[in-house]
């Protein structure tokens, strides 16, 4: 999978991506300087992602990328374009504010190349999903084919896979109930299930943690499913 990717360096932002690396894979790198050098390109349709490189040391905190990622959101061109940011060391809060706001990935630099291609794909996959989903609903309600979705939302049916019931240390964690156990070994006999979210509880403290090769099989198992 290839794709154009449109890096901001913000101020005071070093290079941290191996543009050679990903040019080898087929991905074509433009760079802009500034905020509102970003949102002046979003008209050009060709743009697949942004990567939003931000110093150390940027001067104003990440109040000014939140503010983008508002104006970004808000515009046709980028409500479903991915963002990547590459933040030194962001804390907690930082992430979650930015995550919130709009990014879909915050990473701590330097970058792994190999795991910042395989991020691009999963996003880029997923942005092409989102988008054919909705052009075929909209091709269905110009032709009569189907009516507006109802107000109503189903509450999040979320299931924890974990070696041990680890479901009351994730509901510690904030996401809401109920939640459902899943040991890894049965998991996949069961398919009467339909989950909004897995959990993959690969390391709890104090307990032995998953090996490797099991959470690639699991990963393995979810995407085979439709």
């Amino acid at each position: 999978m290839s794709g154009r990717i449109l890096i901001v360096d913000h101020a005071g932002a070093e290079r941290v991506l191996d543009e050679g690396a990903l040019g080898a894979v087929g991905f074509d790198c433009r760079h802009c300087d500034g905020f509102e050098a970003a949102l002046a390109r979003l008209p050009d349709p060709a743009l697949d992602l942004i990567f939003l490189s931000i110093g150390a040391e940027a001067p104003a905190g990440i109040g000014p990328v939140l503010t983008f990622l508002a104006r970004l959101r808000t515009g046709a061109e980028g409500a479903r374009l991915p963002v990547i940011i590459s933040l030194q060391l962001p804390g907690t809060e930082q992430r979650l504010a930015l995550l919130e706001a709009g990014a879909d990935e915050v990473m701590v630099p330097p970058v792994p190349t190999v795991l910042l291609q395989a991020r691009l794909r999963n996003l880029l996959r997923a942005r092409d999903t989102e988008t054919e989903l909705a052009r075929r609903e909209a091709t269905h309600q110009a032709l009569g084919f189907s009516e507006a979705a109802a107000g109503f939302a189903p509450r999040q049916r979320i299931a924890v896979i974990s070696p041990h019931d680890g479901t009351g240390a994730i509901a510690r964690c904030g996401l809401p109930g109920p939640l459902r156990h899943v040991d890894p070994k049965a998991f996949f006999a069961a398919a009467d299930h339909e989950e909004d979210l897995f959990v993959i509880d690969g390391a709890a403290p104090g307990r032995a943690a998953l090996p490797a090769r099991e959470l690639y099989r699991i990963v393995a198992e979810l995407r085979s499913r439709s």
